[in-house]
């Protein structure tokens, strides 16, 4: 009775311990903003700087990590980042550091698509996490190419026009009031919904 008695205290202390181990390890984990958080600090750039965010589970070698990629604006130029941080103990592994001009007038360059959205919101102050995009593509006014973007916040709709050099030429506000027009918009953003999973 008494070596059974040991034998069960041992096995539960054994359990204790581990326990003990792993909760820390566990609490410890760093989860999708804080890996935001220490990619930012570590540029020296703000959220508000911000024009594209994406943040990403992802494995290197084994290892759990968060993959953190962004794009500020400072000083007419795009400063693209991409950081490898381990979700256990939110240590960055990896550093990527771009700095592009934006594209000048005549040249055929035209910015990126999740840059030209970025610069949208932006420009109407509206967080990208907020907005429904209905249209974000090229098109040709003028002579000139330009992204028509098209998006949704709330009950309002933004539109947009942004030339090559990612200034914008054009832009309005329309609410979204009439069931009519909600519907228009509902459908809008099912066509926009398929043609990002399938494409054009």
């Amino acid at each position: 009775m008494k070596k059974s008695f040991k034998k069960l205290f041992a096995v539960l202390t054994a359990i204790t311990i581990i326990l003990s181990l792993s909760v820390p390890a566990l609490a410890a984990s760093v989860n999708r903003d804080q890996a935001k958080t220490i990619a930012l600090e570590d540029s020296g750039f703000k959220t508000d700087d911000l024009i594209y965010i994406k943040v990403t589970s992802d494995s290197e070698d084994g290892t759990a990590v968060w993959d953190v990629e962004f794009t500020a604006e400072a000083l007419g130029l795009y400063h693209e980042f991409d950081y490898t941080v381990r979700k256990s103990d939110g240590k960055i592994l990896d550093k990527e550091y771009e700095l592009e001009a934006i594209p000048f007038s005549g040249t055929d360059e035209v910015i990126d698509k999740e840059v030209a959205k970025g610069l949208a919101v932006k420009e109407f102050n509206i967080p990208l996490a907020e907005a429904k995009f209905i249209k974000a593509e090229t098109d040709i006014d003028d002579g000139n190419k330009v992204y028509e973007i098209e998006f949704v916040s709330g009950d309002v709709k933004y539109s947009c026009e942004i030339n090559k050099n990612g200034r914008v030429i054009e832009k309005e506000v329309d609410s979204i009031d009439t069931f009519e027009e909600k519907l228009e918009i509902t459908f809008a953003l099912i066509i926009a919904w398929i043609l990002s999973i399938f494409g054009k």
